[in-house]
C-alpha cells in the first residue's frame, strides 16, 4: 500500500508541475520501489539537486542494489558514514547521497 501511495504522490506532483531542490526516499527498502521512485525523482529534482536514499545498509531489503543499478545508470552515489570513527551511522541503516546529474560518459538511456 505505502509504495504504491509513494509512486502516486511523487507522479501528481509531476504532473502538478512541480520541482524540488532535493527529495529523500525512504518508504519501501526493496531495489525495485527504491528504483522506481528514483525514476521519478530525477524528473521531480532540479539539475544537481541532491537525492537522499535511506537504508541502503538495511538487513532486510534490498536498497544496495537498486544504488548499484543507479551508479550503472550512470549516477555518482555516495554512501555517507557518521563523522566519528568512519563508520556506518549508528543504527547500521546508512545514507546514499546522489548529485541529480549524470556522469559524462554515462549512457543516455535509462
Amino acid at each position: 500500500m505505502l509504495a504504491k501511495k509513494t509512486l502516486e504522490g511523487m507522479a501528481a506532483a509531476l504532473e502538478a508541475g512541480e520541482r524540488y531542490d532535493g527529495a529523500l526516499l525512504d518508504s519501501v527498502h526493496t531495489e525495485m520501489q527504491v528504483w522506481e521512485e528514483f525514476q521519478l525523482a530525477i524528473r521531480l529534482v532540479c539539475r544537481a539537486g541532491l537525492i537522499l536514499i535511506h537504508d541502503p545498509l538495511y538487513a532486510h531489503g534490498t536498497v544496495e542494489q537498486a544504488l548499484i543499478r543507479i551508479e550503472a545508470a550512470g549516477y555518482n552515489v555516495s554512501r555517507l558514514w557518521a563523522a566519528e570513527s568512519g563508520v556506518a551511522e549508528d543504527d547500521s541503516l546508512g545514507l546514499a547521497l546522489i548529485v541529480n546529474a549524470r556522469r559524462a560518459a554515462a549512457d543516455s538511456t535509462l
